[in-house]
């Protein structure tokens, strides 16, 4: 079969950081294209770039058999309009998948959309390609899918893949590999990023009250092998002269014999040299080996979902975050020159205004290099959503706005409207206070090329410009 598979850019484009592949649809396209079907995917970074006519004319030219979409909530009713115009010159097989597919499968009874992939997307997606006959009858012995034929069926739970590593390398030829950059990177400039990313695991653990992970994953963490990470990383190192590495895991180093273990092969195959890379991870997994590890394999930045400074607010989402630790860690992590990044969230619904600028009195003492203030989003399927539609807190449900910059819910205590100003608020108290820029300034004087890293993310947020680089 002939299958086009595409990523609608987001709503949100212009103050998003980080330009990546669609590692869904890139892992997906392997499958299909190693089970025997020609693949094409097109990425729309921009809504220039390629423009809509581009990919409707390609869906017309290509005549695929099977169209695959792959979105976030914001990048939805994008897609909608856009498959709708594909709709006048196709009649392909549209099928839905990635995170807002799995959390709202109930998209299904959309017009555009002919089916939705719930969970992994690889096993599933093959399946509807070898069976798919013309009819969604096709279909219905496939677990995982959700499709509407006058109601909505369901047909059943997704399995989980375990064997991540018999999935084959995700598609990067004909993706804009040399487009790709993490801005916020100080120690490697957006200029002179080739930025590559890799999936290493899957799954999470942990029980956060407003994160859907772990009820997709099953509270499941499953992980490749060290063996088989590498060969992903010399492919994307020797094929597209990657520079910079991106791991896009829940937590990359969960297991840390593993993570220990995956360094080691990093320097002992020289990538060290080579490649410096970043990840996001549970500050609670750091150790000084550990750190001493990551900072010999080439490790330059870690982000960690911090959330909020107010202890009895982590005990309410199920955060198992100790303060106190954290600030500790923090400090040994600024020792090894290893770039911090601290996630914190505001908008649940218990908090206030007063709350709110508590926890983050304690946040902007600690030494991260960078802060991400992100507002809550509420997910399907989470105790937060339960309680946020029980409490009647939502009150914007157009897709365009649900991202993490947008508040979409009251609290119990403010508005939306309120929420907003404060996420505002609190960016400009953050960066704009004068120690924040001496620390950076004294950052950027022990390692140089800081400075250019620290005028290029100046000039991407002052123009909000996507890929100016």
């Amino acid at each position: 079969m002939k299958v086009l598979l595409i990523a609608p850019r987001s709503s949100y484009w212009q103050s998003q950081f980080v330009f990546c592949e669609p590692m869904g649809l890139s892992y997906v396209g392997a499958a299909a294209q190693e089970a025997g079907h020609e693949v094409r995917i097109l990425q729309q970074l921009t809504s220039q770039n390629p423009p809509d006519e581009f990919i409707v004319e390609t869906a017309g030219s290509f005549a695929p058999d099977v169209i695959g979409v792959s979105v976030l909530s914001d990048s939805y009713p994008i897609s909608l309009d856009l498959v709708r115009r594909i709709r006048k010159v196709s009649s392909a097989l549209v099928v839905y998948g990635g995170k807002h597919a799995s959390i709202h499968p109930e998209i299904a009874a959309d017009d555009e959309v002919d089916v939705a992939v719930i969970g992994e997307g690889e096993e599933t997606f093959c399946e509807i390609l070898d069976r798919y006959d013309g009819t969604i009858d096709s279909l219905r012995a496939i677990h995982g899918l959700s499709f509407h034929d006058g109601e909505l069926h369901h047909t059943g739970p997704p399995g989980r893949i375990e064997d991540l590593d018999s999935i084959p390398f995700p598609i990067r030829d004909g993706l804009p590999m040399g487009r790709y950059r993490m801005v916020n990177v100080f120690a490697v400039p957006a200029s002179r990023q080739r930025l590559a990313s890799c999936v290493s695991s899957r799954g999470c653990v942990f029980n956060c009250l407003f994160c859907s992970t772990p009820s997709l994953s099953q509270r499941r963490w499953i992980a490749r092998s060290v063996e088989n990470i590498i060969s992903e990383i010399r492919e994307v190192i020797q094929t597209h002269g990657s520079n910079y590495l991106l791991f896009h895991d829940e937590d990359v180093l969960l297991n840390r014999e593993r993570a220990l273990e995956l360094c080691e092969a990093m320097i002992e195959n020289g990538f060290s040299r080579r490649l410096k890379w970043g990840c996001e991870t549970n500050i609670s997994n750091i150790d000084d080996e550990l750190l001493d590890s990551l900072a010999r394999s080439g490790c330059v930045f870690l982000s960690f979902g911090i959330e909020s400074g107010l202890a009895e607010s982590l005990e309410k989402m199920r955060k198992k975050v100790d303060l106190e630790k954290v600030r500790d860690t923090l400090g040994r992590v600024r020792k090894r020159r290893i770039q911090t990044n601290g996630n914190i969230i505001i908008g649940f619904p218990w908090e206030n205004r007063e709350k709110i600028f508590q926890g983050f009195g304690v946040i902007k003492t600690m030494p991260v290099d960078t802060l991400a203030v992100n507002v809550l989003l509420p997910i399907q399927g989470t105790d937060l959503w339960d309680i946020a539609v029980n409490e009647e807190l939502i009150v914007d449900y157009d897709f365009h706005n649900w991202h993490k910059k947008r508040a979409v819910m009251n609290t119990r205590y403010l508005k939306a409207e309120e929420v907003d100003r404060l996420y505002r608020l609190l960016n400009r108290r953050y960066y704009f206070r004068v120690r924040y820029v001496l620390r950076l300034f004294w950052f950027a004087l022990r390692r140089p090329v800081c400075f250019r890293s620290l005028a290029e993310i100046f000039r991407h947020s002052v123009k909000g410009r996507r890929h100016q680089f």
